[in-house]
């Protein structure tokens, strides 16, 4: 149903066949980005996870740095969520690297990721990279 509605989408908009194709190629993405978030309100968080790597993947080939450093802290959202505080913790520091030299130090996503690397160390009870994290949100 989506790709009929995406097809007919790009048919009647005034863009080149390029642009056409980014235009499907980012629509479908953020379609992918929104499937993640309702599994996830769902509490059906393997496919969750599987559907934020994959809208990481799609805005990584568009070059859509700020949605793939957010599909990626999605990702890393989940695994916390699940208790997996180490492998959590482990995606939010990559995608920290990342969203850096993608976005730079001052950005609503990296705020979020020092935010949510916070909140790991928090309930792993380390208060001191707790507080550290929350300071550099």
């Amino acid at each position: 149903m989506l790709l009929i509605l995406l097809g007919v989408f790009t048919a009647c908009t005034p863009f080149s066949i390029a642009n056409s194709s980014m235009v499907n190629d980012t629509l479908i993405a953020q379609a992918i980005y929104e499937q993640a978030f309702s599994f996830s309100k769902e509490g059906n968080m393997d496919s969750s996870i599987h559907y934020y790597n994959k809208a990481a993947h799609e805005f990584k080939k568009l070059k859509y740095w700020e949605q793939y450093i957010n599909s990626r802290i999605g990702t890393g959202w989940i695994m916390y969520e699940n208790g997996k505080y180490k492998e959590a913790l482990d995606t939010l520091l990559n995608t920290l690297y990342d969203g850096l030299s993608l976005l730079g130090e001052i950005h609503p996503s990296i705020a979020s990721c020092y935010d949510n690397i916070g909140n790991i160390y928090g309930n792993m009870g380390n208060t001191e990279m707790e507080l550290a994290y929350y300071n550099k949100a």
